[in-house]
């Protein structure tokens, strides 16, 4: 499933991430719990908070240029904050709690080593640190000018990251002044697929609210 929305309004907005002191990431997150909230509610099953992750930058001054310097955290969504405001904000201060931790870059050091095991075994260890997350979701810039396909002009960019053990990957990419969403659900963890993409939506939606004047949320497929 996919959903557009514009950026641009949200990064804008002074009722938006502005007004809540919050980074596009928050609203991203806080999108997505607010989704996850409404479908264990619709289910009969609402949850205070589900195991989660997400990319953080650990990128510091004077580090050399290029590629990607991202550490992986794990913590619990605050998922029962119906306020999407107070939730961006409660995200927000988790994140930054995270990028704190000394242990946070623990896993590119043990990389190089890991890297050495045999493909199987990686495999194993690595669905072992993801089976356990309901979510995982990751915000990935894109480019800001016009890109062209055969003369064609290319409107939406969506990411459909694999599942790694997870019940559901979902990823923001940035195109233009556009972000699209995209979620690649796991049916077995996530059985009412429908149902979800509705949440999915008006998660969207009560982020987007806080700027009344911002445009809804698109579903594509």
């Amino acid at each position: 499933m996919a959903l557009s929305r514009a950026r641009r309004r949200v990064r804008r907005s002074p009722g938006g991430v502005q007004a809540a002191d919050a980074s596009l990431n928050d609203a991203f997150v806080a999108a997505l719990l607010g989704a996850f909230r409404l479908y264990h509610e619709k289910l009969g099953s609402p949850i205070a908070t589900m195991p989660m992750a997400i990319p953080i930058s650990v990128r510091r001054e004077g580090d050399a240029a290029g590629g990607n310097r991202i550490a992986g955290a794990r913590f619990a969504g605050p998922v029962g904050i119906a306020d999407a405001k107070k939730r961006m904000q409660a995200i927000g201060a988790l994140v930054g709690s995270i990028r704190k931790e000394p242990g946070l870059e623990g896993m590119s050091v043990l990389a190089p080593a890991l890297a050495r095991l045999p493909a199987a075994l990686l495999t194993a260890v690595a669905g072992g640190m993801t089976k356990s997350n309901d979510l995982q979701a990751s915000n990935v810039p894109g480019l800001r000018e016009e890109l062209y396909l055969a003369g064609a002009r290319i409107e939406r960019v969506y990411g459909f990251g694999p599942l790694p053990g997870c019940a559901a990957m979902i990823t923001l990419n940035t195109h233009g002044d556009t972000c699209c969403i995209g979620a690649n659900i796991d049916p077995a963890a996530v059985t009412e697929t429908e149902l979800f993409a509705e949440c999915l939506e008006r998660g969207f939606a009560e982020v987007l609210a806080l700027h009344p004047s911002s445009a809804p949320p698109v579903r594509r497929a």
